[in-house]
């Protein structure tokens, strides 16, 4: 029977998941290989109580596919009508599924912390996904819709802001 691995958030929380459910985290995976089981549990440092839990559910989700099927190291260019070598990369496949896409519909802030802990955890389709998702919405922003989404000032007067354009314009919005 498999055994249930105990995983300690940045809370103090105590989680347990089943093991092969949550070695789709290559961090914890190699921390169980290297030391054995964890009668104390594995502390997660840099992960919320509510952020492992979305990832447990993505975990579950995938946990009878092999991490290299979900993997996704081969890209696509999408060509932007310059041809210009500045173009967004997506990962081939990563039309998200319907799964991916009702997962990955979830606030700014907790986009950015999936982010955060899908790195830390080790566990690069998530973090792939979650990336993709954040340069999706961003690309059919312009600049002063980036700028307010992150409460970010102009410091460019119109000259520079016009010799940027001129410069990049390749760059659609």
């Amino acid at each position: 029977m498999e055994k249930d691995v105990t995983l300690i958030t940045k809370e103090k929380c105590i989680v347990k998941v089943k093991r092969n459910v949550i070695e789709k985290s290559k961090l914890i995976k190699v921390l169980l290989s290297e030391l054995g089981h964890q009668e104390q549990g594995v502390p997660l440092p840099n992960v919320s109580l509510p952020i492992l839990t979305k990832i447990i559910e993505y975990c579950q989700h995938y946990q009878d596919v092999e991490q290299n099927d979900i993997q996704l190291e081969e890209h696509q260019r999408f060509e932007s009508p310059s041809r210009n070598p500045h173009v967004l990369i997506k990962p081939k496949g990563l039309e998200p599924n319907e799964f991916d896409l009702e997962y990955i519909r979830v606030d700014q802030s907790t986009l950015y912390e999936l982010i955060m802990a899908a790195n830390y955890l080790d566990i690069k389709p998530l973090l792939d996904l979650a990336c993709y998702s954040v340069a999706k919405m961003f690309s059919e922003k312009s600049p002063q819709e980036i700028r307010d989404t992150f409460g970010l000032s102009n410091n460019l007067d119109l000259n520079q802001e016009a010799e940027l354009s001129k410069r990049n314009c390749w760059l659609e919005y």
